[in-house]
């Protein structure tokens, strides 16, 4: 009676045990995956927090640079929502509530946030973030989770908020990480138990509902934190083994269960199988005290075999509740639980006489060397392989024993499956938390200002890559540093009473002019945020520091180029006014304000169409001003007449004016008077008809003179040859045939030139007329092959381009070039000559270089005057005519001509021709 008594109690105490364990398990799971869960939802509100802060921080610097541009703040909001994908809309408001501009889906209509719960609390000068219950977009129509601040003035007033939504779905998905098992639940709720997200996903409907348990309620009514309970669903009646956890200084609390049913059925099977095995060794008992009292001589004999059994019960009990089994030194299975059996998946009677090998995932040999050398007590970890070819793991406490002189292992095998899941999720989620800690790192080192965060004991927690670097020290040697040991005494006796109202709670702007050891000065602004924990006790707080120094240059030189500008504008006499779309005056110079006597500024904010009438406006200016708002130019010549003054002509144009951000907002408009160049120009127009005139008159009698006086001098040359041919001719008379002869040639020579010259003012060129100048001075050299001969000269013409021009006039002029340097050469010395080229933008630079005898710089000047020499035509020929022929020639092909020369060094011509 007493063992069946000790049977009953111990196989009670076991079962409650393992039943307590069981729940204290699934409390534990579900408290985990709590903690995990809220760990990474905190996360993900704080760098919506900070993408806020970074926002306002922008807005900020546009407020005080006086931008009010919508599409630069658009794209200031753009680049902020960038950081966060996830964020389904950045937006800002004003002080009435309008959305102004962000980033998000379009609305179908203007966006009214006035009568939000957020706005109220920011308008009524709630400092902090501002976390709204689940309310429905307007712009998306999707429920979401509101997160905003507030936005100041300057002067402290309230200027609007900046907020984020966040989709329900986001924090769904979040949920939807974790496992909980096929029943399992875990929700996100507001302070007020309102359902923010739930996985498994509900209803839409249940988006924003209160209906929970009355053991969570009445915990949430508590300041604990986190905790566990166990209890019914509110939404789905389902009895869970829950936890909460509120998600650190947020409105948020997360709640995760564990089916009370699920997790409590591998107890039950563990039930099943002790009671069926405290039920059999009753039975075994009873029928062993049946026997004994019937056969009390065959209790004798079977004395032995029930002390074997005994042994074998008490083996079990050792390892009651998980998969028991007896294996020889063979491997092979001598006894098992029913919970043994369950676990691999197989029937009892399959069991019976298999081998370890079977169920055994590791390598047999190994396997069955294990069973042959084992001794003692083990504990490993290892996988059994289930009858349906799965894998499970498990771990198995073993020990030996002898029985009847045969050695035999003891083992319990313990299915961690499950365990090594919530181990491995947890692994997940703590990777996912440091995963969100790095991003939050990386947006904090690439925000453009210096970030800090310093302990109670006012020591650098982090430091930021800018802030470091503005202290010229790297972050990791901040870290752990106290601030008394990055100031001087002086500065950091300043900073302890800023350091102290910090304590106190209070948030604290720094505005410095730190002097740098270069003699600069560095403009910052340092914000001082505190850091509370869950008690309401400041732990720390954060810097947050804004360099401004360049901002500030910028501003001194944009208003010192104003003032440059508008001193340039006032010494004008041309009329310049900056317009608007609408043609309202923006700015104008004082030669506008004295045509129409108004005192400087007079003009500002006045408009075209009210100066000089609708009509002028909408038919002349407006067009023109659309035109250079679409980034088109435009110039004019127009004429217009004031009232009561005479008409006068004006060159007029229209030029874009670009911001910073490349976007047209303005117009220049410059006018010009040309009256008094208008009618020069037709003086002008007159003279030169006249000049056309008398050189036609000049070439024709030009024409008729060298006609007129060929004849005679073709027959004094004709008539000296025949006298020649006679023989006759006695010195010295002979001699002055021979002056008499070179006389009418040179005579006729200068004629030609003559004639050649005046011609070339009429010359016609066509602008596609391209010759290869190499071509042109292969017929040089040909035309002067007699002068290169007699004269023993070199011609060294280098590869040389294209040129526009005509080649008759292109062969004359590099003629007459190549001819001078041939011809002013020293007596006796063979002359070189040396033509090259150059490409600048579209002229072509020709040089024609010699080695002869130079010129001085002073005679240079006089060099194109038609007639001019410099030598007596006894040491080298000519009639005067050629270099002022080669500047006609240069200026008709719209080019130019100019000599470098040094007597004794030689000369360099350089002609200047249009590329082709």
């Amino acid at each position: 009676m007493l063992a069946v008594v000790l049977i009953v109690t111990l196989t009670a105490v076991s079962l409650a045990n393992s039943r307590h364990a069981t729940r204290d398990r699934a409390s534990i799971s579900a408290a985990n995956t709590a903690q995990t869960l809220r760990q990474s939802i905190e996360s993900e509100i704080d760098q919506i927090d900070l993408l806020l802060r970074s926002a306002i921080l922008g807005l900020e610097r546009e407020q005080v640079a006086g931008s009010r541009d919508p599409a630069v703040l658009k794209k200031l909001m753009q680049a902020s929502r960038a950081l966060l994908p996830h964020v389904e809309a950045l937006r800002a408001t004003d002080a009435v509530g309008m959305v102004r501009y962000g980033d998000g889906p379009e609305p179908p209509a203007p966006i009214d946030v006035s009568d939000r719960e957020y706005f109220r609390k920011a308008r009524a000068s709630q400092w902090g973030l501002i976390v709204s219950e689940p309310v429905t977009s307007y712009a998306s129509q999707n429920w979401v989770v509101v997160f905003a601040r507030r936005i100041d003035h300057p002067d402290g007033s309230f200027a609007g908020v900046v907020y984020a939504t966040v989709a329900t779905e986001r924090f769904q998905d979040v949920l939807a990480n974790v496992q909980l098992g096929r029943n399992g639940a875990a929700s996100l709720r507001t302070s007020s138990l309102r359902l923010v997200a739930r996985s498994p996903a509900g209803a839409r409907d249940e988006i924003g509902s209160d209906k929970v348990s009355a053991e969570l309620r009445e915990l949430m009514r508590t300041p604990i934190t986190s905790g566990t309970y166990t209890a019914s669903s509110g939404l789905d009646g389902v009895e869970r083994s829950s936890a909460y956890a509120r998600v650190g200084p947020y409105p948020f609390v997360v709640v995760t269960g564990v089916s009370t049913a699920e997790a409590m059925a591998p107890w039950y099977i563990e039930l099943w199988g002790t009671v069926g095995l405290a039920t059999l060794t009753l039975i075994v008992i009873a029928s062993s005290s049946w026997l004994l009292v019937q056969a009390w001589q065959r209790e004798i004999a079977h004395a032995a075999q029930r002390l074997r059994e005994a042994d074998r019960h008490r083996a079990w009990l050792r390892t009651a509740g998980d998969g028991i089994h007896v294996i020889d030194r063979r491997g092979r299975l001598i006894e098992y639980s029913d919970s043994f059996a369950a676990m691999l998946g197989y029937e009892r009677e399959q069991m019976r006489g298999m081998e370890v090998t079977q169920w055994e995932a590791s390598d047999p040999e190994v396997a069955l060397q294990w069973c042959r050398t084992t001794q003692g007590d083990q504990r490993f970890k290892t996988r059994h392989r289930r009858a349906d070819g799965s894998l499970i793991d498990v771990e198995v406490t073993s020990t030996t024993t002898v029985i009847d002189g045969e050695e035999l292992i003891f083992g319990a095998s313990r299915d961690i499956t499950e365990r090594r899941r919530l181990e491995n999720e947890t692994r997940a989620a703590l990777q996912l938390a440091r995963s969100s800690e790095q991003r939050v790192l990386d947006i904090a080192d690439n925000v453009p200002a210096g970030i800090a965060y310093v302990d109670r004991e006012e020591r650098m927690q982090f430091v930021n890559a800018v802030l470091a670097r503005w202290l010229g020290v790297p972050p990791k040697e901040l870290i752990g540093k106290q601030i008394r040991e990055l100031l001087s005494p002086e500065r950091y006796a300043h900073r302890k009473l800023i350091y102290d109202a910090v304590w106190r709670g209070e948030t604290v702007r720094i505005p410095e002019s730190i002097p740098s050891l270069r003699g600069n000065v560095r403009h910052t602004e340092t914000v001082l945020v505190p850091k509370r924990d869950d008690s309401g006790q400041v732990v720390g707080f954060y810097s947050l520091s804004q360099d401004f120094t360049e901002r500030i240059r910028m501003e001194s030189t944009v208003e010192r180029q104003a003032r440059n500008l508008a001193a340039m504008t006032s010494i004008s006499d041309d009329i310049m006014v900056v317009l608007n779309e609408e043609g309202e005056i923006q700015l104008a110079n004082r030669a506008f304000e004295e045509l129409w006597q108004l005192p400087p500024g007079g003009a500002n904010g006045r408009t075209i169409s009210g100066m000089y009438g609708n009509s002028f406006f909408y038919d002349v200016i407006r067009p023109k001003l659309r035109h250079a708002l679409d980034g088109q130019p435009v110039k004019v010549r127009t004429s217009h007449a004031l009232p009561g003054r005479p008409t006068r002509v004006f060159d007029a144009s229209y030029h874009p004016v670009y911001n910073e951000h490349g976007l047209i907002d303005a117009v220049v408009f410059t006018a010009h008077d040309v009256d008094d160049l208008v009618n020069s120009r037709d003086e002008l127009a007159h003279t030169v008809e006249q000049l056309q005139r008398s050189n036609e008159s000049l070439e024709q009698f030009v024409r008729v003179t060298s006609h007129d006086m060929r004849e005679p001098l073709n027959s004094i040359a004709q008539f000296v040859r025949l006298i020649e041919e006679t023989g006759t001719l006695a010195p010295p008379a002979d001699q002055y045939f021979g002056f008499v002869k070179r006389g009418a040639a040179r005579m006729r020579t200068m004629l030609d030139d003559l004639l050649r010259f005046v011609r070339l003012e009429a010359a016609a060129i066509d602008p596609d007329d391209a010759h290869q100048l190499d071509e042109v001075m292969q017929e040089v050299q040909h035309l002067l092959h007699a002068q290169i001969t007699q004269t023993q000269g070199e011609v060294v013409v280098e590869p040389l381009p294209l040129v526009r021009g005509r080649r008759s006039l292109l062969v004359l002029l590099f003629q007459n070039l190549v001819s001078n340097a041939l011809k002013f050469t020293p007596p006796g010395v063979p002359p070189k000559v040396r033509v090259s080229a150059t490409v600048e933008a579209d002229r072509v630079r020709v040089t024609v270089a010699d080695q002869g005898i130079g010129i001085a710089p002073e005679d240079i000047p006089t060099l194109f005057e038609p007639f001019r020499r410099l030598h007596r035509r006894q040491a080298y020929d000519g009639t005067g005519l050629g270099l002022a022929t080669c500047k006609r020639i240069a200026m008709v092909l719209d080019g130019s001509i100019e000599i470098h020369s040094n007597p004794g060094e030689g000369t360099r011509v350089t002609v200047t021709l249009p590329a082709a």
